[in-house]
């Protein structure tokens, strides 16, 4: 039984849109369906450019009860204010006040707690991570509130012990693994990260991400792999025999994720084809999350 966690995240930002219009104006922009975000229950989703590449990623929160016209959106500090820019730019006539939550909130990861673990401390909001159960539960608090007594005797562990986690399930980090106007959803694994919804109607870059999904044109995948190497940087390239089938996006530890071809990631299992660093001393042994395993299962009995 793995032992809980709690990781403090220094990189995350609040985006608060308050009024009548702050549903369905995020509703035509984002590609999930902002009608299921409710009390404690986010979604994960994106703002792409029309031509369908991605620009950010995010939460979506209702952070009040009873206040249902008040959503935030939780993403990298690091690029939030271009994310309200770019938001105030589509408001028009809308009727939202869109601005930054300040000041900053704390954000914390809660990693292998219960799946009842509750938090009763006034002005806590706890919920889990949407993408996957395995990346636990996430922790809003007000800047300067002291740690809720639920949590308040644990050590903080490192960052790089959630990352570690994060490589592993596959999940991409804005500004290493997702690169604003080149990433599409599908590749970076959105679809199974629950941060796409077919159903909801149109949205920028909409029709380029379901004519991809539906013509089969997902040519590669970001995946996490191992190494026992530290010669293996973000941005090394990755070959089978002579030929480049991808490129390493993030590093923690001996756990890498990469932008692989699709084909050289079922060359592995189908043909015993190894994945190497250009000069083929440092090998690399694939290691598909639990939600990729079936895609190539599925792509081995095609």
């Amino acid at each position: 039984m793995r032992k809980s966690a709690l990781i403090k995240l220094e990189d995350r930002a609040l985006i608060s849109l308050q009024g009548s219009d702050a549903r369905p104006f995020l509703q035509g922009l984002v590609s999930n369906d902002v009608t299921k975000v409710s009390w404690q229950q986010p979604i994960y989703s994106a703002l792409l450019t029309p031509q369908g590449k991605y620009l950010f990623d995010f939460f979506m929160l209702q952070p009040r009860e009873d206040n249902p016209d008040l959503l935030w959106l939780e993403t990298e500090r690091s690029e939030a204010n271009t994310l309200l820019k770019r938001l105030k730019i589509f408001k028009l006539r809308s009727q939202i006040d869109i601005h930054l939550v300040e000041p900053p909130c704390q954000h914390f990861a809660l990693l292998d707690f219960p799946d009842n673990f509750e938090i009763e401390e006034p002005g806590a909001l706890l919920f889990n991570d949407p993408r996957h159960h395995d990346l636990g539960k996430r922790l809003i608090l007000d800047n300067g509130q002291e740690l809720p007594s639920e949590v308040s005797d644990l050590e903080t562990s490192d960052l790089d012990f959630y990352d570690e986690r994060r490589i592993q399930l596959a999940v991409p980090k804005q500004g290493l693994d997702l690169i604003p106007e080149k990433t599409t959803l599908l590749e970076a694994g959105f679809e199974e990260l629950n941060g796409l919804d077919w159903d909801k109607g149109c949205y920028m870059g909409q029709e380029v991400t379901a004519r991809t999904k539906y013509r089969g044109l997902v040519k590669r995948r970001l995946m996490p792999l191992r190494c026992e190497s530290s010669a293996v940087k973000s941005g090394t390239d990755l070959y089978q025999g002579k030929k480049r089938v991808g490129t390493v996006t993030s590093v923690v530890n001996n756990w890498v994720l990469a932008s692989l071809t699709v084909k050289s990631a079922i060359a592995v299992f189908q043909e015993s084809e190894q994945i190497h660093t250009d000069d083929g001393e440092t090998r690399l042994e694939l290691s598909p999350a639990i939600w990729q395993q079936f895609h190539m299962e599925s792509s081995q009995n095609d």
